[in-house]
């Protein structure tokens, strides 16, 4: 596995910390905070653990396998990049051709900063809430959605357009940034395309967003704004093919749903008609 040096770590997570920290100071973060402070934060804790424990043990599963995925993948995999480009043609290069030279440094930002921001700070933001059911089926989500996409990539060995149609389909990322391909090697293989997870994460993003709008409004209006972009960016980076980001939506509700189903299983709701995360009964 690659070794990413410490500069290029810091040019990266430095600012996505301080996004964090911004949208923290922006949502309102600190008021539910003190309020968490004055309720029993010891057990807020055990009652989250078996949640969080979901998700590390997906998290280190993830990180075993990482490494292993192409050794995987070439024995199991089923390849159908060639039929997802004669589906698609040339769209993402159309699409690529059709964006403003500017704004190609936006969606490079977006797609390592802001996807990293939006990623880090819903676990904070919902900790604190004075609903254990958010953060619970959060995490569950999160667990979800990185234990299926890994999966995924085991079963699917699918090239992105910028790796099959070189020269037709720019980098722009790599070409701006190429310092960002230790992250990105350290993270996924070429072959790693489908489905998208930048978008079924910041899609995920977005729904939860949208449930917890009473409590964060502010927040639902960053993520209706940073998460499109996010999916958008997968594509004009040339990552991406428009069906890895279709499978990504999916995948997405996917993980919602099943943490919705889950939890309400695990914690004894079964008998309540509406899902817990039901807007009508938020």
């Amino acid at each position: 596995m690659p070794v990413i040096p410490w500069d290029v770590l810091g040019y990266t997570l430095g600012p996505t910390v301080a996004l964090v920290v911004v949208f923290a100071l922006v949502t309102g973060w600190l008021g539910y905070a003190r309020a968490a402070l004055d309720r029993d934060p010891v057990g807020r804790v055990i009652e989250l653990l078996p949640y969080v424990s979901v998700l590390a043990v997906v998290l280190l599963f993830n990180a075993y396998l990482r490494p292993r995925i192409d050794d995987f993948s070439s024995a199991f995999a089923v390849n159908f990049t060639h039929e997802i480009h004669d589906f698609e043609g040339n769209l993402v290069a159309h699409l690529q051709e059709a964006i403003p030279e500017p704004m190609f440094l936006y969606f490079s930002a977006v797609y390592v900063i802001g996807y990293g921001a939006l990623l880090m700070y819903p676990p904070i933001a919902y900790i604190v809430l004075d609903d254990v059911v958010k953060p619970a089926m959060l995490f569950v989500a999160y667990a979800v959605n990185y234990f299926v996409g890994a999966l995924c990539y085991i079963v699917f060995n699918v090239f992105g357009p910028r790796n099959l149609q070189v020269g037709r389909v720019r980098q722009p990322l790599f070409e701006e940034f190429p310092e960002v391909m230790y992250i990105t090697s350290a993270i996924n293989t070429n072959s790693n395309a489908f489905p998208s997870l930048h978008t079924s994460m910041a899609v995920m993003v977005l729904v939860f967003a949208w449930y917890t709008r009473e409590e964060y409004p502010r927040w639902l209006a960053i993520v209706a704004v940073i998460a499109p972009s996010v999916v958008l960016a997968t594509m004009a980076l040339g990552i991406h093919w428009f069906t890895d980001v279709i499978a990504g939506i999916g995948l997405a509700l996917l993980s919602v749903g099943t943490a919705q189903w889950s939890v309400a299983l695990y914690r004894g709701d079964g008998d309540d008609d509406r899902r817990p995360l039901d807007p009508v009964k938020l």
